[in-house]
């Protein structure tokens, strides 16, 4: 079954959710919003379909969960590095079900596709 956008983005939420309540530090906020940032989501052993955050919106995301962790909320753009998913933030969102891989644009080259020569 493949899931639409509006089905996946709820599930991730609620999976974030539960990651949100042990995080302790900034660090793993900032680590998640680049790695939620303009990145394909993908749910693991869950529906088919992919999610795609744009970075205001995993911005918004990441300091709502923040928030209702009593954490304050972070200005994520700032930090830059969007797109970005370290191995920290892999881990993370494996340990949800979820996982990160790069490009969400229009322009992203898929993988094994060469660039043609000039």
């Amino acid at each position: 079954m493949v899931a639409s956008r509006g089905a996946l983005e709820p599930m991730l939420e609620a999976d974030l959710d539960m990651l949100f309540a042990g995080l302790v530090d900034d660090w793993s906020s900032v680590e998640l919003y680049r790695a939620l940032s303009q990145t394909r989501l993908v749910k693991a052993d869950g529906p088919e379909g992919q999610v795609s955050l744009s970075a205001d919106r995993a911005d918004a995301l990441v300091n709502t969960l923040r928030e209702r962790h009593g954490k304050s909320p972070l200005d994520f753009p700032l930090s830059g590095g969007a797109g970005e998913v370290s191995e920290r933030a892999a881990k993370m969102l494996a340990s949800i079900g979820w996982s990160a891989q790069p490009g969400a644009g229009r322009f992203v080259r898929k993988p094994g596709i060469e660039a043609p020569s000039a």
